[in-house]
C-alpha cells in the first residue's frame, strides 16, 4: 500500500483551486520570511528605536483595520485573484521606501509610511487569497484542508528567515529585496492557472456585522492577540531574556516547527472529533505554556515551551478557522473575510498598545497572554 505523504494527507484528492492556493501562499509565505522577520532590524541599524518598530507595526494594523471593508469591496469588482496580482506594487513600494530610508532625515513620517505601505498589502492579500480558500474547501475535509492552508507555508518558510540572513550578510539589502520582489510575482502565477472568481463574488455593505455581542468577532480579537504575541512578542522575549540572536532564532524555528508539523495532523482530527473539545484543550493547554513562559529561565527550558507553545497554538487556530470558514460559505465570503482581519488586528493592536504605552512590564504581559488564551474559549463554534 502506498503511504506516500500525498495519500497520507489525500493532498491528490483536493480541487485543482485549492492547490493552486496552496502553490501560491507557500511562494508568498517563504518571500515574505526572507524580508518581514528583518523589518524591525533594518529600522534598529539605520538608526531608529524599537519602539519605533513597534508604532510601524501599529500604523500596520490600524491601517488594515480601516480599509479591510473597502478592500472587500474592490476584490468584489476586479475578483479575487486579480486583486492579489494588482497589490504586488504594494511590497514593491514597501521594500523600496526601506532602501531610500537611509538617505532621508529619520521621521516620524516615514515610519507611517512604512507601516501604511506594509498595512494595505497585508491586507489586500489576505482578505483575496482566505475569500479563494474559503470558496474552494469541501464541506467533509475542512479541518484537514484547515491544516494544509495554516501549516504547509510554514513548512515551507521555516529557513527563510536563515537564508535571508545569509543574502543579507554576504549581498546586502538590495539583493534580498530585489529577490523579494521576484518571488512575489512569482507567487501570482499559480492563481491564474484557472478562471478569476470576479463574477462569483458578491459585496453588501449592510451585511458586515462589527457587533463585539458575536462571540465569534471576539473570539477572534483574542485569536488576533494570540497570533501577534506567538510569531512576534515571545521571540522579542526570548531576545532579551537569552541576549542570543541564535538562540532567539532557535526559539522562532522551534515554536514555527510545533505549529507546522502538528497542524498537519491536528487538522486531519478536526473533521473527526469536536471542535469544541479542540479548542478547550487547546486553550487550556496554551493557558499553561505561557504560564510557563513567565517562569523559565534557560535556554533549554525556552527551546521546549516555544515547541509547546507551537503544538497547543494548532489546536486553538484550527477549529476557530474551520468554523470560520464554514459560516463564511454559508453567507457572504467576503463581509465575513473582512470582519475576520478587522477583529484579528484589533486584537493585535491591543497587545501592542499595552506594550508600547507600557500599561504592564514585558514580563507581566506575559502572563495576560496567558489569560487571554483562556478567553477564547468564548468563541462560538459550528
Amino acid at each position: 500500500m502506498n503511504h506516500d505523504f500525498r495519500h497520507v494527507f489525500h493532498i491528490h484528492k483536493l480541487r485543482k483551486e485549492l492547490k493552486e492556493v496552496y502553490a501560491s501562499q507557500m511562494i508568498e509565505r517563504f518571500a515574505s520570511g526572507l524580508v518581514v522577520v528583518f523589518i524591525p532590524v533594518y529600522l534598529l541599524i539605520i538608526g531608529h528605536g524599537v519602539m519605533d518598530a513597534l508604532i510601524t507595526l501599529m500604523f500596520a494594523e490600524l491601517i488594515t483595520i480601516l480599509t479591510s471593508v473597502p478592500a472587500a469591496r474592490i476584490a468584489s469588482r476586479l475578483g479575487l485573484k486579480h486583486t492579489i496580482l494588482y497589490r504586488i506594487p504594494g511590497p514593491m513600494f514597501l521594500v523600496l521606501w526601506l532602501y531610500a530610508m537611509p538617505y532621508m532625515e529619520i521621521s516620524f513620517v516615514n515610519l507611517a509610511i512604512v507601516g501604511i505601505a506594509w498595512g494595505l498589502s497585508r491586507t489586500f492579500y489576505w482578505i483575496s487569497i482566505n475569500s479563494e480558500f474559503v470558496e474552494n474547501c469541501d464541506k467533509l475535509h475542512r479541518g484537514e484542508e484547515v491544516g494544509f492552508f495554516l501549516a504547509l507555508p510554514i513548512i515551507i518558510s521555516i529557513g527563510s528567515p536563515y537564508i535571508g540572513g545569509v543574502v543579507l550578510e554576504f549581498a546586502g539589502f538590495p539583493v534580498l529585496f530585489s529577490l523579494f520582489i521576484a518571488l512575489m510575482f512569482i507567487s501570482v502565477i499559480p492563481l491564474f492557472l484557472t478562471e478569476d472568481y470576479r463574477k462569483f463574488f458578491g459585496f453588501e455593505f449592510r451585511d458586515v456585522s462589527f457587533r463585539l455581542v458575536n462571540r465569534l468577532n471576539v473570539g477572534l480579537f483574542f485569536q488576533g492577540f494570540l497570533l501577534i504575541a506567538e510569531f512576534l512578542l515571545w521571540p522579542l522575549y526570548s531576545y532579551i531574556a537569552l541576549g542570543d540572536t541564535i538562540s532567539t532564532g532557535l526559539v522562532a524555528s522551534l515554536s514555527a516547527m510545533g505549529i507546522a508539523f502538528f497542524t498537519l495532523f491536528a487538522g486531519r482530527e478536526a473533521d473527526r472529533i469536536s471542535r469544541r473539545k479542540m479548542l478547550v484543550v487547546g486553550s487550556s493547554g496554551y493557558f499553561v505554556v505561557w504560564i510557563l513562559r513567565y517562569l523559565v529561565a534557560t535556554p533549554l527550558e525556552f527551546f521546549v515551551v516555544s515547541f509547546l507553545g507551537g503544538f497547543f497554538f494548532v489546536l486553538l487556530s484550527i477549529p476557530i478557522f474551520a468554523s470560520f470558514s464554514e459560516k463564511a460559505r454559508e453567507n457572504n465570503i467576503l463581509n465575513y473575510v473582512s470582519q475576520r482581519e478587522i477583529f484579528l488586528s484589533l486584537g493585535r493592536l491591543a497587545v501592542l498598545s499595552v506594550i508600547v504605552f507600557g500599561l504592564l512590564d514585558f514580563h507581566t504581559a506575559l502572563l495576560l497572554i496567558g489569560i487571554t488564551s483562556l478567553l477564547v474559549m468564548v468563541i462560538k463554534l459550528r
